[in-house]
């Protein structure tokens, strides 16, 4: 339930928001003709379509805005779900905490209003409980963001 959910909602709100900070200035600094030639070889019109809107910063206001609002949709709902339970799925770490803490944890850059100790203090404590163990501490290590 948890990895449908994280993949259906949540994740293309993280990838908006995502492409639109971290991607989009990447390209701004790199030579648009090797880019573009790169992106005309994609396999599918789908992804070419994306990536041409991270080349040219297309990312309408109304798309970033429904991004926040699935972001605190999803923030709300897993507040909701460490209310009743210590992890996503039970009582014990899982599967389910994984998943949703590579998408949950860049929200603390991504929308940092969205994620603050007033509003979700129990997934606050979530994400630290997560990055102190030690394959997270290993993987965030080996990352560009840190997140």
């Amino acid at each position: 339930m948890w990895a449908r959910y994280i993949n259906e909602v949540l994740t293309p709100a993280i990838c908006t928001l995502g492409c639109k900070t971290f991607l989009v200035p990447e390209l701004k600094k790199r030579e648009r003709a090797p880019l573009e030639a790169a992106i005309a070889a994609l396999p599918t019109l789908e992804r070419r379509n994306a990536w041409l809107d991270a080349l040219n910063d297309r990312y309408p206001s109304d798309l970033l805005e429904d991004s926040h609002r699935k972001i605190a949709q999803s923030v709300a709902r897993i507040e909701a779900a460490l209310g009743e339970r210590p992890w996503l799925a039970g009582d014990e770490y899982s599967l389910a905490d994984i998943d949703a803490y590579a998408l949950a944890a860049p929200i603390r850059v991504l929308a940092p209003r969205l994620l603050t100790a007033e509003v979700a203090p129990r997934m606050l404590r979530w994400l630290g409980a997560i990055s102190k163990r030690p394959a997270v501490k290993s993987a965030l290590a080996a990352s560009k963001t840190g997140t």
